[in-house]
C-alpha cells in the first residue's frame, strides 16, 4: 500500500518572516520547528494564489534548533496576492503548518507602447501619438518620450503624467532644429508599490525617425525604425534612392492602367470609415439598469450559479445585451461584398469588418482587390492583433490561406472543426495528407502527425518558392496546426477541462516573437470565439484574479461579427472558467508528481473536485431498470451516454445492457472498457461484448480467491457457446507477475475468427517491485500495437478503481513521454464522470501518484500507439472525421457480412418496389380506359345508330367501347387469339423478382394489335414464353360477340396482375422480416461502435438518420462548398 500513517510528526515552523520582496520574487526566513520529532530532511513552502498552490522544496542540512533558514521564491507574478506556509518533513512524515503570512509581489514594469502616429506638426515641432501598453501593472502613472538629432548619442527625455484608462496618448514636441532628423521612442512607467520612491520603467517603443523641414507638416511623414548605431549619411542617401524608386513604379503603375484597364476590374476605394470604436472593456460599463464588471475569482462560481438561476435567464438577458449592442454599431464590411471577394467567403451571412481585416500583401502584377481573406485580427488579453480569427479554407482560398500564414509570421494554427459533421462539409483539407502540396507560393510539407483522444497535432514546413535564399532570411518555416476533433457537431462538449488543457497547450505552443495565432472552425466566429475568450479570460485569472468575460467579449465582438455564435457557448464559456478556477493548473511536471504525492490536504482537495459530479436516476436509467439490476455486483453503475452496448435480441428488454463504460486514452476516446468481473449469468454477455466491439486484449486484474469471482472463461475441453459464436481454449503462459491465456472465438454462421488473449494480474498495483509495473503495461501495449481497432478491455471486481488506475497510468506514461507533463486530475475526473464511484477516496489518486513517480521515463510507449488519420475513409464513408480513430475503428468480419446481406436485400426490395409501381400505373391505366367506355355507353352520343341503342344497353359496365358515326362502315370483328405485337416485352418468373409490361397503342385504322406481357424463367438465359397475357387494346365497335371478347381478355389480364403483385407482396414480406433482423444487429454495432454518433446522441435531441443509413445513401448526402448551399444551415455555421 501506498499509504503513510502519520504517527510523530514535526511542529509548525516558528516565526516566518517577508524580509523583501521584488516582481518576482519574495524573500523570507523562519526558525525550525520547536519539536522535531526526528531528523528534519527539509522544508515544503507553500505558495498560494489564485486558487492555485505552488510547492518549493527546501532541503536541510543541518538540524540545530537556533538555525535561521532563509529561502528566496522565485519565478512569481508581478502585482499578485501569495499566502505562503511552510512545513517541516522527515524521511517518513510531513508536519504541521507554520501561521500563514500573505505577501503582494511589487509591480513590473509595463510593455512597450506602440507609437500610432508620427507627423511634421511644423518645422520646429512634431506631433506624436501612441497606444496604451497592451500589458502593465496595477497604473500607468506616467510616459517618458525620448528624443535626439539623428546619430548623436544624448537624448531629450519628456515626463508626462498619465493614466491607465486613457487608450491613446497624443502631445506636440516643440523647441526643434529645422532640417534634421529626430529619432522618438516612448516607454510607460509605474510607481513602486513596495517602496513608493522607486520607479519601474517599462520598455520602450520601437524608435522612429521624422524629418523636419519647411512646409513639412504638408508632406507625407516618413516613419522608419532606427537602430543606435545609424549613419545619418547613409540614411539620406538610402531614403533619396527610395523615393527615386517609388517615383519610376508610380510612372509604370499609371503607364498600365492606362493600358490595361479593360482587362482588370479594380474595386474603388470605400469612403472613410472611422475605426471601431476602441472600449476598455476592463472598465465597469452600465447595461439598461444594470453595472456589468470584472468578477473576482473567489466570487465568480457564485456569480454563474446567479446566471444559472431560474432557467438561466441570467445568462439569456447578458448575451441578449451583446447581441443588441453589435447589432447596433453596423460595422462596414465592403470588401466582402464585392462580386469577385463574394466566392471567397464560405457563409453569406460571415464577413469581414473593414478595418480590422487582414490584407494580404500584394504580389507582382495582381489585382488590387486580390488582397482579401476572410480573416480578421482580434485582441488577446492585454496584446493587440493577438489573434486572426477567420473562417475554414475553401479550395479557392488555400493559396491566400497559406500567404497570410507567411505574411503574418504564424507559428501556430487552432482548428476546430472537423472537415465533415452530419454529412455537411465544415472545411476543405488545406494541408498535405503525406508528403508536399503546393498552394501558390507556398509549398507545404507534412513533417509529422500525432493523433491524441481530444485533439490532433501535425508539424507542417512552409516554404515560399519565389523568395531566394539569403543571409538571415529563411526560406522556410515550421507551422505546428493543433486540430481538436472532439467538439461536438452540435452544441457544446460534455466537459470542459479537455478544451482547458487544448487551450492551455497550443496557446503556449506560441513562440514570443511569432505573429498572431490563426483560429478557424467552419465560419470563423462561434468555436473560434470561444477558444478566444477562454484564452484571454485565462491569462486574466492567472494576473490579476479577475474575470470579465461580458466586457472582453463586447470588445471583440467590434473586431469580427458572430464571435461566441450561440447562447449555448456562451454558458459554456462561463462554466469552463469555473473549472479553471476551481481545478488551478493539472498539467505536471514530473518533479511536481513527486513533490506532491506525500502533500495530504492537496490530493484531498483534488479528490472533493474530483467527485463533485453526482448522478441522477436519469443517467443510469439502464443500469437501474428491474431487468438490469441483477446484471450488477455492486453500486458502481455506467453512465447512459458512455456504457457499453450489446446486441439487442428482438423483443427482449434490457438485452443490449452490460456493466461497463467506455473510457478515453492518450490515443482514442474509446481506448479502454472497464467492467465488472463477470457473474455466472452474465459470463455469455461478457463473451458477447468482446465478440460485438472486436476487443482482442482483455486484462483481468481481480483473483480467483473467492467464490462470488471465478472462472468466466472456458477450459480447453469445454468451450463456451451462444447462438452467434463460440469461445475456444488456445493456450496459457506463465509469467512473474503474471499469467497470459488465448483465446480464439468463432462465428457460428461464418469462418471468422477473433483471437483474443488475457492478461490476469490479480496483484495490481501492488505487484512485486515497479519493474513488474514497467513490465506488464508494455507488454499490454505491445500486444495491442497489432491490433489498433479494436478496445482493451480492463476487468476487476467491481470495475472501479484497479481498473481505472491502470487505464489512467498507461495513458499518462504516453502524456508524460510526449510532452513531459501528467494531468492526473483530468483523467480521474472524467473516469468519475463516466463511472461515478470508481474513487472511494483520496488514496485511490495518492496510488496514481505514487506509480507515476517511480515509472522510468523511457518507456517508448509513443511509437507503439501511434496512429493516422485516414481522411479517405473520412470523407466518403462516414460523416465524422475521427469516427474511425476515435471509437473501435474497423468492423468485425460478421458483421461486415451481415452488412453485405442487408445491403443486398434492400437492392432486391427496391427492384420489387419499382415493378410493383409499374403494375399499378398499367392497373390504373386500363381502369380509366374502362371508366371512359363506361361514360360513353351511359351517355349515348348523338353520332350513335339508333338502332344499336339495344344492344348497347346489355353491355357491362366495364367495357367501353368506342362511338363511331352511323355512316362509317362497320370494321369487320378481330380474331379472338391475336397475334403477338413485336413491341411485347418478355417478363421473367415472379421468382425472378423482374417485371416490365409494356402496351401497344391501338390504331384505330388497322387490325388492332394487342400488348402482350411475356413471362420467362430467369433474365440472363434466353428461353421460350412460358405465359403469355394479351392485353386487348380499345377497339372499335363490332358486335356484342367481339366487346364480350374484349371484355374477357382484359379481365383475364387484370386477374394476373393482381396475382402478380400479391406473390411480389408475400416476396416483400418475407424479404423485409429478414431485412429487419440483419438491420437491427448491424444498426447497433455501428450505432454503438462509432464516438462521433454517440456525441450526436448526446448533443442533439432532433430525430437523426441512423449509420446505416446514412452509408447506404452516400447520394442523398453529396458534400458541397458552394456557399449558396452552406447558407441554407446559418444557424449551425459556427
Amino acid at each position: 500500500m501506498f499509504c503513510l500513517l502519520f504517527f510523530a510528526v514535526p511542529s509548525k515552523p516558528q516565526n516566518l518572516t517577508i524580509l523583501d520582496v521584488s516582481a518576482n520574487s519574495i524573500t523570507m526566513s523562519w526558525h525550525p520547528p520547536k519539536n522535531q520529532n526526528g531528523a528534519i530532511a527539509g522544508y515544503h513552502v507553500f505558495h498560494i494564489h489564485d486558487n492555485q498552490t505552488g510547492v518549493e522544496i527546501v532541503k536541510n542540512s543541518r538540524n540545530s534548533v537556533e538555525t535561521l533558514i532563509h529561502f528566496e521564491l522565485q519565478n512569481l507574478r508581478p502585482y499578485t496576492d501569495y499566502r505562503v506556509i511552510v512545513k517541516a518533513f522527515t524521511t517518513k512524515n510531513e508536519g504541521e503548518p507554520s501561521d500563514q503570512i500573505a505577501q503582494r509581489t511589487d509591480v513590473g514594469g509595463p510593455s512597450a507602447p506602440a507609437i500610432v502616429n508620427l507627423t511634421c506638426h511644423s518645422q520646429e515641432s512634431i506631433t506624436i501619438r501612441w497606444r496604451r501598453p497592451y500589458e502593465f501593472y496595477n497604473t500607468i502613472d506616467f510616459y517618458i518620450i525620448k528624443t535626439r538629432l539623428a546619430g548623436q548619442d544624448t537624448h531629450r527625455d519628456i515626463r508626462i503624467n498619465a493614466s491607465a484608462k486613457e487608450l491613446e496618448t497624443a502631445m506636440i514636441l516643440q523647441n526643434l532644429t529645422t532640417n534634421s532628423y529626430y529619432e522618438v521612442k516612448v516607454a510607460a512607467a509605474t510607481f513602486s508599490v513596495i517602496n513608493p520612491k522607486k520607479i519601474v520603467l517599462g520598455k520602450f517603443s520601437e524608435s522612429r525617425i521624422i524629418q523636419l523641414q519647411p512646409n513639412c507638416e504638408k508632406l507625407q511623414p516618413l516613419l522608419r525604425q532606427s537602430h543606435n548605431d545609424y549613419n545619418l549619411a547613409v540614411l539620406v542617401g538610402i531614403i533619396f534612392s527610395c523615393f527615386g524608386i517609388i517615383l519610376i513604379i508610380m510612372a509604370f503603375f499609371l503607364w498600365s492602367r492606362k493600358c490595361f484597364h479593360a482587362a482588370y476590374y479594380y474595386l474603388d476605394d470605400p469612403p472613410h470609415h472611422p475605426n471601431a470604436p476602441q472600449v476598455d472593456w476592463e472598465v465597469p460599463v452600465k447595461i439598461g439598469d444594470e453595472i456589468r464588471a470584472a468578477v473576482p475569482v473567489n466570487e465568480f462560481a457564485k456569480h454563474v450559479a446567479s446566471l444559472h438561476a431560474d432557467g438561466d435567464i441570467g445568462f439569456s438577458r447578458e448575451y441578449e445585451a451583446i447581441q443588441n449592442e453589435c447589432i447596433s454599431d453596423d460595422l462596414p464590411c465592403e470588401h466582402s461584398q464585392h462580386p469577385e471577394n463574394k466566392r471567397k467567403n464560405r457563409y453569406l451571412n460571415i464577413t469581414a469588418y473593414d478595418h480590422s481585416r487582414v490584407h494580404l500583401h500584394p504580389t507582382p502584377g495582381q489585382k488590387k482587390n486580390l488582397d482579401y481573406i476572410n480573416a480578421n485580427f482580434i485582441d488577446g488579453y492585454q496584446k493587440g492583433h493577438a489573434f486572426i480569427g477567420t473562417q475554414g479554407p475553401l479550395p479557392d482560398t488555400f493559396d491566400c490561406f497559406w500567404r497570410m500564414i507567411w505574411e503574418q509570421r504564424v507559428a501556430i494554427i487552432v482548428m476546430i472543426t472537423n472537415l465533415v459533421e452530419r454529412g455537411r462539409r465544415k472545411c476543405d483539407m488545406y494541408w498535405p495528407k503525406d508528403g508536399v502540396e503546393t498552394y501558390g507560393v507556398i509549398q507545404v510539407k507534412l513533417i509529422e502527425e500525432e493523433v491524441m483522444s481530444t485533439y490532433t497535432v501535425r508539424t507542417l514546413q512552409i516554404k515560399h518558392l519565389k523568395l531566394k535564399k539569403k543571409k538571415q532570411c529563411n526560406t522556410e518555416k515550421l507551422v505546428y496546426q493543433y486540430h481538436y476533433t472532439n467538439w461536438p457537431d452540435h452544441g457544446t462538449p460534455d466537459h470542459p477541462l479537455p478544451v482547458l488543457n487544448f487551450v492551455k497547450k497550443s496557446s503556449a505552443a506560441n513562440p514570443a516573437e511569432a505573429g498572431p495565432i490563426v483560429v478557424h472552425c467552419s465560419a470563423g466566429v462561434g468555436r473560434t470565439g470561444t477558444y478566444i475568450v477562454l484564452d484571454a479570460m485565462l491569462k486574466q485569472i492567472q494576473q490579476k484574479s479577475i474575470v470579465n468575460v461580458f466586457g472582453f467579449l463586447r470588445h471583440i465582438r467590434a473586431q469580427r461579427n458572430f464571435l461566441v455564435q450561440t447562447e449555448e457557448q456562451y454558458i459554456f464559456l462561463h462554466d469552463a472558467l469555473v473549472e479553471a478556477i476551481a481545478s488551478g493548473e493539472t498539467n505536471l511536471m514530473a518533479e511536481q508528481v513527486e513533490e506532491l504525492k506525500n502533500c495530504t490536504p492537496y490530493l484531498e482537495q483534488q479528490y472533493k473536485n474530483i467527485i463533485q459530479f453526482q448522478p441522477k436516476d436519469i443517467h443510469i436509467a439502464s443500469a437501474m431498470k428491474q431487468v438490469n439490476s441483477i446484471k450488477n455486483r455492486g453500486a458502481i453503475f455506467p453512465i447512459e451516454g458512455s456504457r457499453v452496448h450489446l446486441t439487442p435480441k428482438p423483443g427482449e428488454d434490457g438485452s443490449d445492457y452490460i456493466n461497463a463504460s467506455w473510457l478515453h486514452g492518450f490515443r482514442r476516446l474509446r481506448d479502454f472498457i472497464v467492467t465488472q468481473h463477470p457473474m455466472a449469468h452474465t459470463i455469455k454477455d461478457f463473451w458477447q461484448m468482446v465478440w460485438d466491439h472486436n476487443a482482442q486484449t482483455v486484462v483481468l486484474l481481480s483473483s480467483l480467491d473467492d467464490i462470488n469471482f471465478a472462472q468466466f472463461w472456458p477450459d480447453e475441453a469445454t468451450p463456451i457457446e451462444s447462438d452467434h459464436y463460440r469461445v475456444k481454449y488456445l493456450n496459457k503462459t506463465n509469467k512473474s507477475d503474471y499469467v497470459s491465456r488465448d483465446f480464439v472465438i468463432q462465428s457460428i454462421q461464418d469462418d471468422y475468427e477473433l483471437t483474443v488473449k488475457m492478461l490476469h494480474c490479480p496483484s495490481w498495483p501492488e505487484m512485486s517491485n515497479p519493474n513488474s509495473i514497467y513490465d506488464f503495461i508494455v507488454d499490454v501495449h505491445e500486444r495491442c500495437n497489432d491490433y489498433r481497432n479494436g478496445p482493451i478491455v480492463i476487468v476487476d471486481r467491481y470495475g472501479g478503481a484497479q481498473a481505472c488506475t491502470f487505464c489512467a497510468i498507461s495513458s499518462l506514461a504516453i502524456e508524460m513521454e510526449y510532452c513531459s507533463t501528467a494531468n492526473v486530475y483530468q483523467y480521474a475526473k472524467l473516469y468519475h464522470n463516466k463511472r461515478p464511484g470508481v474513487w472511494t477516496s483520496s488514496e485511490d489518486i495518492r496510488v496514481i501518484y505514487n506509480i507515476l513517480s517511480f515509472l522510468p521515463g523511457n518507456l517508448n510507449l509513443l511509437k507503439r500507439t501511434a496512429l493516422r488519420t485516414e481522411f479517405e475513409d473520412v470523407t466518403t464513408a462516414t460523416p465524422d472525421l475521427y469516427s474511425k480513430i476515435c471509437s473501435n475503428g474497423n468492423v468485425p468480419q460478421h458483421v461486415i457480412l451481415q452488412q453485405q446481406q442487408l445491403h443486398m436485400l434492400q437492392l432486391q426490395q427496391q427492384h420489387l418496389e419499382t415493378q410493383q409501381q409499374q403494375l399499378q400505373q398499367q392497373q390504373q391505366q386500363q381502369q380509366q380506359q374502362q371508366t371512359a367506355l363506361h361514360e360513353t355507353v351511359s351517355t349515348p352520343t348523338t353520332d350513335t345508330n339508333p338502332s344499336l341503342l339495344p344492344i348497347l344497353s346489355l353491355l357491362p359496365p366495364t367495357v367501353a367501347p368506342m362511338s363511331f358515326n352511323s355512316s362509317t362502315p362497320t370494321p369487320p370483328p378481330q380474331p379472338s387469339s391475336p397475334t403477338p405485337s413485336p413491341q411485347a416485352i418478355q417478363m421473367p418468373s415472379p421468382s425472378d423478382l423482374s417485371y416490365q409490361i409494356s402496351p401497344t397503342v391501338a390504331n384505330a385504322t388497322s387490325p388492332a394489335t394487342p400488348a402482350t406481357v411475356t413471362a420467362t424463367a430467369t433474365p440472363t438465359t434466353p428461353t421460350t414464353p412460358t405465359t403469355v397475357l394479351p392485353i386487348t387494346p380499345t377497339i372499335p365497335l363490332a358486335s356484342p360477340n367481339s366487346l364480350t371478347l374484349t371484355n374477357a381478355n382484359f379481365h383475364t389480364v387484370t386477374n394476373n396482375a393482381a396475382d402478380l403483385m400479391e406473390h411480389q407482396q408475400q416476396q416483400m414480406l418475407a424479404l423485409m422480416q429478414q431485412q429487419t433482423q440483419l438491420q437491427q444487429q448491424y444498426n447497433t454495432h455501428q450505432h454503438h461502435n462509432n464516438v462521433g454518433d454517440l456525441l450526436m446522441n448526446n448533443a442533439d435531441n432532433s430525430p437523426t438518420t441512423s449509420p446505416t443509413i446514412i452509408n447506404n445513401n452516400n447520394n442523398n448526402n453529396n458534400v458541397t462548398n458552394a456557399a449558396a448551399t452552406d447558407a441554407q444551415n446559418l444557424d449551425i455555421v459556427g
